[in-house]
């Protein structure tokens, strides 16, 4: 900016000289003067060129500075939802579905952020600072669809487990009443036995079905 200042000063003070001289040696000036206009015309197109690009890379790392604390609070919120869903799963099916849809909605909340992050170009000196925080994000991701997929096991075990427990507890009513059934009637004792045989297969089945719900159980 002072060179540009000396030069107009310099450009003035010819105007004044200019006015003083004989023509040729005017012309010398004016020649001069004209080689030196143009001179200070680049230099100052160069240096406001300069001063842009400064002022576009000071804005630049301002927002890139901003968007990396905005998405490390993020990953920080994030993290704590994580962690408040790291408890034992509900009884009811419903509890798990709650808890698949909020390790879901985490997914894709973390795929946005990470989206957005890998879309910048960072400036130099925030590239290992983008680069850590992208890593911190696939990481997390990965343990949150850990527990997506082991969420989903248990969900479709519990489920399994209450449709055998229904099975369980319906044949156990249909026995009962079976049994009734057979006391009541007059009929002779070996049919009376054949039917308290079919209840006794029943049964049976009944206990290995047991014996499997009981296994779904210890899955969850």
């Amino acid at each position: 900016k002072e060179v540009i200042e000396e030069i107009k000063k310099f450009q003035h003070i010819s105007e004044v000289v200019e006015k003083k001289m004989r023509n040729a040696d005017k012309i010398n000036l004016q020649n001069k003067t004209k080689t030196l206009k143009e001179k200070h015309r680049r230099l100052e197109e160069a240096l406001q060129e300069r001063l842009l690009l400064i002022d576009e890379a000071i804005y630049l790392q301002k927002e890139q500075k901003q968007q990396l604390e905005e998405s490390s609070r993020r990953f920080e919120e994030i993290k704590m939802e994580v962690q408040d869903l790291n408890k034992p799963l509900g009884l009811s099916l419903s509890d798990i579905e709650t808890v698949l849809q909020n390790y879901e909605s985490i997914l894709h909340r973390m795929q946005d952020l990470k989206d957005r992050l890998q879309s910048i170009l960072p400036v130099p000196s925030y590239v290992d600072r983008f680069n850590t925080l992208i890593s911190k994000y696939e990481e997390l991701m990965q343990e949150v669809f850990d527990k997506l997929v082991k969420t989903r096991q248990s969900y479709a075990n519990r489920e399994q487990y209450q449709n055998l427990i229904k099975e369980i507890n319906e044949t156990i009513s249909n026995c009962s009443e079976t049994v009734t059934r057979i006391n009541d009637d007059s009929i002779p004792p070996d049919e009376k036995l054949t039917k308290y045989q079919s209840v006794f297969e029943d049964i049976s089945q009944c206990e290995a079905q047991h014996i499997k719900a009981s296994d779904k159980e210890d899955q969850n």
